[in-house]
């Protein structure tokens, strides 16, 4: 109902019937069980607070988990929760994989300022790597199976390094959105969708527009979404069965995540920032738009972040001839309409960090 995961499973089901190999025959099953769960929010709005004033809100988020295993009989499986051993159907070597994205807003973080003196160095960036701290300690304080300091990396959690998956996408997180380090704004599956918008206000809502354009729209737009690219299963992770939380290590002694996540991306665009398109009196066509976007890449197989800035002008002019008979007939009579010849020159820079 309403896109939850019901967690129905059809195969206890089906082995309940009697539809699968029993416990003599059941090893010889060699096909995997596979279940497939989809999620997609989408929400559009539309706000006029004024006379020729068009807010478009628009936001979603999109989830897709495949999970497969071999569901088989087995004679010697823990329960522990009533700690005993019991005998039955189970899923042996489950994997999970999917993909998620969402639509957020990374304003805060749009207009840091470059120093001259310094261009490569970046605030945001060393905002991520004060908040690893900040994650460590918080992620720390959750998980039972670890206590005091991290016996490498001096002020982290023990378990928490600062190079441990869950502490640098959660300092990536909370640091390219510009929020508090807190428990909301560091897993990156509870991002909460927020809205992106389009606003556009007609110019000739203004009288002293009219004397001089015939059409006159302002424009601005804003986008920004996060993307798990995919995630998988780790088959080195431990996973209390009880608590949910993971307790294996690696050999830096920093806690194995249940889920290996490989890139995390946010791709942010201002299109346009601010722009107008105009037509005047005398027929003449004018269009200018300022745009901004970047793309930020979080490689975790290497803790390296990308990040590709770009700016670009676009200057149109054009001309507008009235009531042109096109060089064909409808019904016997050529069809008159206006028609609009511009050109468009776009000028733009891009810098990659």
């Amino acid at each position: 109902l309403f896109g939850r995961d019901t967690e129905n499973d059809f195969a206890f089901f089906a082995a309940n019937n009697g539809w699968i190999l029993d416990s003599t025959y059941s090893q010889m099953l060699n096909t995997q069980y596979t279940t497939n769960h989809a999620t997609n929010i989408n929400g559009k709005a539309t706000i006029e607070p004024f006379g020729g004033v068009r807010i478009d809100l628009t936001l979603q988020q999109n989830s897709s988990v495949n999970t497969t295993s071999n569901f088989r009989w087995s004679d010697s499986i823990w329960d522990p929760i009533n700690n005993y051993w019991f005998e039955g159907y189970e899923h042996q070597n489950p994997v999970e994989t999917g993909t998620f994205s969402s639509s957020v807003i990374t304003w805060r973080t749009a207009f840091e300022a470059t120093d001259p003196d310094n261009p490569n160095d970046s605030k945001i960036f060393n905002d991520l790597r004060d908040n690893r701290n900040l994650v460590s300690n918080l992620l720390g304080s959750q998980n039972d199976s670890v206590s005091g300091a991290h016996s490498e990396d001096l002020g982290y959690s023990d378990g928490y390094g600062e190079g441990q998956q869950d502490v640098v996408l959660g300092a990536f997180l909370a640091a390219y959105t510009g929020k508090a380090v807190n428990e909301k704004n560091i897993n990156v599956f509870d991002v909460i969708p927020l809205p992106n918008w389009r606003i556009s206000v007609d110019g000739n809502r203004f009288k002293f527009m009219k004397k001089i354009f015939t059409q006159l729209t302002f424009q601005h737009s804003y986008r920004s979404s996060f993307t798990v690219g995919s995630y998988t299963t780790n088959l080195s992770a431990s996973v209390d069965p009880v608590s949910g939380m993971s307790y294996g290590r690696d050999v830096n002694g920093n806690i194995i995540s249940e889920k290996q996540i490989m890139t995390a991306t946010i791709m942010e665009q201002f299109a346009p920032l601010l722009g107008f398109d105009a037509t005047m009196k005398n027929s003449l066509i004018a269009k200018l738009e300022i745009k901004k976007d970047r793309n930020i890449g979080l490689s975790l197989s290497n803790n390296q972040i990308t990040e590709i800035k770009g700016t670009e002008l676009v200057i149109g002019s054009g001309y507008r001839f009235d009531d042109v008979e096109l060089p064909f007939k409808i019904n016997g009579k050529k069809p008159v309409s206006n028609l609009n010849v511009r050109v468009d020159i776009s000028i733009r820079g891009n810098k990659t960090i």
